[in-house]
């Protein structure tokens, strides 16, 4: 699931996976993704948030001003982020949003963010600022007429963090594990998502679908 991210001279991509089902629909697009990445040429590993110890934000702003406070996983995966060319977020859909652990993580990133007040208005800085990012929703409803709140939720934070929105992958009416398999189009495209995000220059954006 993972080529050799030692290589300095290497293009970097993290996929991180927000579902707590391993070998779900959300874990299965993502190893899907991941081939399309290295098919393209770029090292890449995913991870499994429910694998790694991410306690809550306190809220303290500690991190403004030195290394966060809270002593879990959280500290190597901000350095990873930092360090890495692309990231890939993955969330199956819960009570319409994203799932507790894509949210308790997007919590914690304040660390790779930097604020500061310039005539009256609150700025950010971004470590991130400039990467290439894609998404991976997964829900058990159809696509409706609406745009999705998971949509909206990666859409503002992007913006936040100075992401570049590269692409995105909705799987829809997947609900039991495997679900994702029976549509096979689906699963190229989580492939396209990677060998995209592997191949794109940097500024040539490929706008997510409205959905």
């Amino acid at each position: 699931e993972a080529s050799d991210m030692r290589k300095p001279d290497k293009a970097r991509m993290l996929l991180f996976q927000g579902s707590a089902r391993t070998n779900g629909n959300t874990d299965i697009l993502c190893r899907e993704a991941v081939k399309g990445a290295v098919a393209g040429g770029m090292a890449a590993r995913l991870v499994r948030l429910a694998d790694l110890r991410i306690e809550p934000c306190r809220g303290c702003f500690r991190c403004q001003k030195g290394p966060c406070r809270t002593r879990d996983d959280m500290r190597a995966v901000i350095e990873d982020m930092a360090a890495a060319d692309a990231l890939v977020f993955a969330t199956p859909v819960y009570f319409w949003n994203v799932s507790g652990l894509m949210k308790m993580f997007f919590d914690r990133l304040m660390p790779l963010l930097r604020m500061r007040k310039v005539g009256g208005k609150w700025r950010l800085a971004s470590r991130l600022a400039g990467k290439r990012a894609g998404i991976i929703v997964v829900q058990e409803e159809a696509e409706g007429p609406h745009e999705s709140i998971p949509l909206l939720f990666f859409r503002r934070n992007f913006s936040d963090f100075d992401l570049e929105f590269s692409g995105s992958v909705f799987a829809f009416g997947a609900l039991n594990p495997g679900d994702v398999r029976r549509q096979p189009a689906l699963m190229e495209e989580a492939r396209a998502l990677g060998r995209l995000l592997a191949a794109r220059p940097p500024g040539a954006i490929s706008r997510p679908s409205p959905r």
